[in-house]
């Protein structure tokens, strides 16, 4: 209750500033368009971010290099900032006058080999300058992301981002992932980073509501790597700065797609994708001297029986689809982008699959010259079919059932629908196809921002968040089974619901101390 109170106050405290500026002269719907050009070949630019400092205007560059948008700016003198990820920042000076149409000169931007100009999103919800945060800042962009073959997005940070160990757990489509950023710094505690989206710290617990052997689900699963922008991670000191004890193990900050001024853009895509165990085990396929096939004691196998390499009937060449769909567009003060995305794949054990349904909707408001909204909401459907492995704990798993086993009989079952019941565990073409282990998920997340810069040098940013889930597993082994112990059956059925919601106020003022170092375009600033 008290972050209402103090943003109602800061809101209340703002209005005569907003009073003097309206006040001191009259806006003009200003037009602003140019071209921005990549310094290294001459050619376009698409996707370098023009912004007015000091306001909330702004647009980016299409994919001709061009771009265009309205400001509603009194008469005077501005400074237009560009900011592409991997290039150097540049800025222009412009001087407004009667003139609504205002075309200014084109712009070279040249990479940036040391990435300190690159400007990234902080926790504190406001640009930064990668010089003022050290080296602690590595950045993944959509490309990126979209290249990559990946169904979840921390999977897709395997190999981009430096220092960062990425693991998975198991084979499992929907399995979990373990990301280290700084090592693990905990004996008892969760060592995972912290992740936000769009300024919302979201949960990422992998809860095992069933005994899968190794199994458990990571809850980044639910998002798709389709709908992300760019990536931020923050490593070392600096994600303590930002924001305490609880970004120890770092943080990965993810930001989705906007929309763009100007008419709608549609958007398809679609891939299919295989996998497929690339090595197996050996197995045992001892033979006498004739050539028979012979049992751990030396004695020949019925010629109908022999040795099974039971991983010919486990594991199957998984297929998934995917398609993706976006539409995009907006008009000077209001701009929107919405996705929806279909996503299916198998597992390589036979009988394993995962299913997701994506739909997120992103839109921005510009209320005036110094105050902005925006809202976000996403909605993810997440379905498994799992095939549990065993472990410690459970003898009903199809890898224990074939590691820890004889080999010396056919597992697939009788004329009579049978399987047979000859190993040590479980038969793992029974667990296969006659147990039913399930997991489902619905989830929610939410996000209203309010960005509000009064004053050249004062921001103040606002985030409301809401990250709301709900997962049901169920586990089904019918009575007869194979698995020792299990004769009469087993059934389980777990939930779990979060509900987590952020409240998040940042306010920064930045003034240059020093006109001598200010000049020399390096600025001492207090924030």
């Amino acid at each position: 209750m008290r972050y209402r109170y103090f943003f109602l106050a800061l809101l209340i405290a703002c209005l005569p500033l907003w009073g003097a500026t309206t006040a001191s002269a009259q806006q003009v719907a200003y037009t602003l368009s140019g071209e921005v050009i990549d310094g290294e070949t001459g050619g376009p630019l698409p996707g370098a971010n023009v912004s007015v400092q000091g306001t909330q205007f702004g647009g980016i560059s299409s994919p001709e290099g061009t771009f265009s948008f309205t400001a509603r700016l009194a008469p005077g003198t501005y400074e237009v900032r560009y900011t592409f990820v991997g290039f150097r920042t540049e800025t222009q000076t412009i001087t407004l006058g009667a003139e609504e149409a205002v075309t200014l000169e084109p712009v070279e931007m040249r990479p940036d080999v040391l990435g300190i100009d690159e400007v990234v999103v902080t926790g504190t919800g406001l640009p930064t300058e990668r010089r003022e945060l050290g080296n602690a800042i590595a950045t993944v962009d959509a490309q990126e992301l979209e290249d990559s073959p990946s169904s979840s997005l921390d999977r897709a940070l395997q190999g981009r981002v430096a220092g960062a160990q990425v693991q998975q757990n198991s084979g499992n489509p929907a399995g979990g992932i373990s990301v280290r950023l700084r090592g693990t710094s905990t004996v008892l505690g969760d060592a995972q980073p912290l992740y936000i989206i769009d300024g919302v710290i979201i949960n990422n617990d992998s809860p095992e509501l069933l005994l899968l052997g190794g199994g458990a689900q990571n809850r980044l699963v639910d998002i798709n790597p389709q709908d992300i922008e760019r990536i931020e991670v923050v490593k070392g000191a600096a994600a303590a700065a930002l924001y305490g004890s609880r970004a120890n193990n770092g943080v990965i900050e993810i930001f989705t797609k906007r929309g763009q001024q100007g008419a709608p853009r549609v958007s398809f895509t679609t891939r299919v994708q295989t996998e497929a165990v690339r090595r197996t085990l050996d197995v045992n396929m001892a033979r006498n001297e004739d050539g028979q096939f012979i049992d751990n004691a030396g004695n020949v196998l019925p010629a109908d029986e022999g040795r099974f390499d039971f991983q010919d009937f486990i594991f199957e060449r998984a297929w998934g689809t995917e398609q993706n769909l976006s539409i995009s567009g907006g008009s000077e003060t209001t701009t929107y982008a919405l996705s929806g995305a279909h996503f299916v794949n198998q597992g390589i054990v036979d009988g394993n699959d995962f299913r997701r349904l994506n739909a997120r909707v992103r839109v921005e408001q510009q209320l005036t010259d110094w105050a902005a909204l925006s809202g976000s909401a996403s909605f993810a459907q997440s379905t498994t079919t799992d095939i549990p492995n065993g472990g410690l704990n459970s003898n009903y798993g199809a890898l224990t059932g074939f590691i820890f086993g004889p080999n010396t009989f056919d597992p697939r079952p009788n004329a009579l629908g049978q399987f047979p019941d000859e190993g040590i565990l479980a038969n793992p073409l029974e667990v296969q196809r006659r147990y039913d282990f399930d997991q489902g998920t619905n989830r929610f997340i939410g996000s209203a921002q309010l960005d509000l810069t009064p004053t050249a040098n004062l921001s103040i940013n606002y985030v409301l968040g809401l990250d709301q889930s709900d997962q049901e597993a169920t586990a089904f082994i019918p009575r007869g089974t194979s698995a020792p112990g299990l004769g009469e059956g087993f059934s389980r059925r777990a939930e779990r619901s979060v509900l987590q919601v952020n409240n998040n106020l940042n306010v920064q003022y930045e003034t240059a101390l020093s006109p001598r170092v200010a000049s020399a375009g390096r600025d001492a600033s207090v924030r």
